[in-house]
């Protein structure tokens, strides 16, 4: 059976439907997820979806209930202003991976396994710039390159983190990594990054400004 997943916030809950029968298949309230974060679906039959603000939950498919919470060190209080809210979710590995990256408005990014829910086993805070005026720069975004992580800003900077691991060990590292990105960086008292997104070749690295424009990045130009 094809199904298709989203997260309805304005309904407060994720649902899963049947493509193929244009019907829902189950729906699970989310009533304190206030963010614009996306569900995600991996591998195993389960999805991840915020369940407050900070929290995020992993649910799964076959009964539409969250069977484990991934929560950031310090944001019990899904109220925290220094985690902030869930801005993305990432599987490392689109097939075999286990790590799971969740990266929060106050630039705190955190690594789980999904093998072994509950705190990350690695987290970095991404440094960001210096705010226009006196509410500071906010992470807006997260996309995947690989093993690299692309975080776009409210004041149109993007910067670059690494994580992975050897699963095995249970080694996990997370850090971020310093480089120059003109053509991502636009000057402007009101534009900021709203979304990226990555070709499948992992080539290519396109941000949408909130504009309305595109500035595109080949991965070979950093």
């Amino acid at each position: 059976m094809a199904m298709h997943w989203q997260c309805r916030l304005k309904a407060k809950a994720l649902s899963l439907w049947d493509v193929n029968q244009s019907s829902k298949v189950w729906t699970a309230p989310t009533p304190k997820a206030y963010t614009f974060c996306k569900a995600v679906p991996l591998k195993g039959g389960t999805i991840a979806c915020p369940i407050t603000e900070s929290d995020i939950g992993i649910f799964d498919c076959r009964v539409g209930s969250a069977t484990a919470t991934l929560r950031a060190h310090g944001s019990e209080n899904s109220n925290d202003a220094k985690t902030g809210s869930a801005v993305a979710i990432r599987q490392l590995d689109e097939e075999d991976g286990n790590g799971l990256v969740v990266v929060y408005e106050s630039g705190r990014t955190a690594l789980f396994d999904r093998r072994r829910f509950g705190q990350p086993c690695a987290e970095a805070r991404c440094e960001l710039p210096k705010g226009r005026g006196s509410g500071g720069s906010t992470v807006t975004c997260m996309e995947r390159l690989a093993n690299e992580l692309w975080i776009g800003t409210s004041d149109s900077y993007v910067t670059m983190m690494v994580a992975g691991g050897d699963e095995n060990k249970d080694e996990y590292a997370i850090e971020q990594v310093d480089i120059e990105n003109p053509s991502l960086r636009v000057e402007g008292s009101n534009i900021g990054i709203g979304s990226m997104a990555v070709r499948q070749d992992l080539r290519l690295l396109v941000a949408g400004l909130w504009d309305g424009r595109a500035r595109p990045r080949r991965r070979q130009d950093t």
